[in-house]
């Protein structure tokens, strides 16, 4: 009835609840008045969820400009080193670990999103992420491992393993949320790969998915992904 339908109109939903509820310890009214308030909050979450889904679908637009200065702003704060102006197609994309020369194609697993996770972690944690970028450099391709992790965190978020923490949320603080879920699993990832848990790029698949598993155990016991185990 309400499961991945933002729409649903609540009132209607708590009298259906009503209807098949007998013997209350509670007056209808009350009864009632709690079962909006809940289900008001239950349906803001499904619009937050829903609106990550949206910015996921959203595709990569070159005659945008906001999309075009948030990319550029990606050159700018990994690509610290490089003796070529800032391009959107250029071989220096490949030292991120994207893989041509226009990183726009390798967006299409997670979308804008993936985009502005990419340089929110680059922008709050700078000094690791050029440190994990230089580490995973002849290792594994670290955009595109970045790009894998948004569509794992949004996974999560559709699993519902994100609920919780999305509570009473406004969209900015959502969306931050997961930006902060994106980073500490991404660290997580990058730690159990520097602590040799997985032996080449062919076992990625495998081992990427034990550490969402892992991820998933953190957020119900901490509310957060840790870096290692326990």
């Amino acid at each position: 009835m309400i499961q991945n339908n933002p729409g649903f109109d609540e009132e209607w939903v708590s009298n259906c609840i009503l209807e098949k509820t007998v013997k209350l310890r509670q007056s209808p009214e009350k009864v009632k008045e709690q079962l909006v308030s809940v289900l008001k909050e239950y349906k803001h979450i499904q619009y937050l969820k829903e609106k990550i889904r949206q910015r996921q679908a959203t595709s990569f637009d070159h005659d945008n400009p906001q999309h075009e200065e948030t990319l550029f702003k990606l050159w700018d704060l990994l690509l610290v080193s490089s003796p070529s102006p800032c391009s959107r197609k250029s071989e220096e994309w490949k030292k991120l670990g994207f893989q041509g020369l226009d990183p726009c194609t390798d967006f299409r697993g997670g979308g804008l999103l993936a985009l502005q996770q990419l340089v929110y972690f680059a922008e709050t944690r700078r000094e690791l992420a050029l440190q994990m970028l230089k580490e995973a450099s002849d290792s594994y391709p670290f955009a595109c491992v970045g790009i894998h992790c948004t569509a794992a965190i949004v996974q999560l978020v559709h699993e519902d393993y994100l609920d919780m923490l999305l509570y009473a949320c406004s969209e900015e603080q959502a969306f931050k949320v997961i930006h902060e879920r994106y980073c500490e699993l991404w660290i997580r990832f990058h730690r159990s790969w520097k602590n040799k848990t997985w032996e080449d790029i062919m076992s990625f698949q495998t081992c990427f998915q034990q550490q969402v598993d892992k991820a998933k155990q953190s957020i119900a016991k901490y509310g957060y992904i840790t870096e290692t185990d326990e």
